[in-house]
């Protein structure tokens, strides 16, 4: 297991590394769906909405992410970040979050990235 999930203080839930991840290496891939602008806009007014990605590449690109990667808390500093694919010929709306390493975390760090909606959360930095 390379994560898990526990108590980030001030933070609730957080995901933290089980071993060392060396920069630039996939920390997980768990399925993402991608949602119209519209669609994004109705998930952020949602229960839903601390699971919806943005895409900082394409920001009108909405995603519902699952699994570990959904749980991630923002940093300022942050030492992941998610790249958004999608297989030729695949289903359109079902895409994959890679979560990449952007520099070395050692074992029991907390693994975070930066949220490109941050001005919509309360008390981010």
């Amino acid at each position: 297991m390379t994560v898990e999930i526990r108590c980030s203080p001030g933070k609730g839930r957080g995901v933290f590394a089980c071993r060392h991840i060396p920069a630039h290496h996939s920390i997980a891939v768990v399925p993402a769906n991608l949602y119209s602008p519209t669609d994004g806009a109705a998930l952020l007014a949602s229960p839903a909405f601390p699971y919806v990605f943005i895409d900082p590449a394409y920001p009108e690109r909405h995603f519902l992410v699952w699994g570990s990667v959904a749980l991630l808390n923002h940093s300022g500093e942050p030492n992941a970040k998610p790249l958004f694919t999608n297989a030729p010929g695949a289903d359109p709306a079902h895409w994959q979050c890679n979560l990449v390493a952007l520099r070395d975390i050692d074992e029991g760090d907390e693994i975070t990235m930066r949220y490109a909606n941050a001005a919509d959360y309360t008390g981010l930095k």
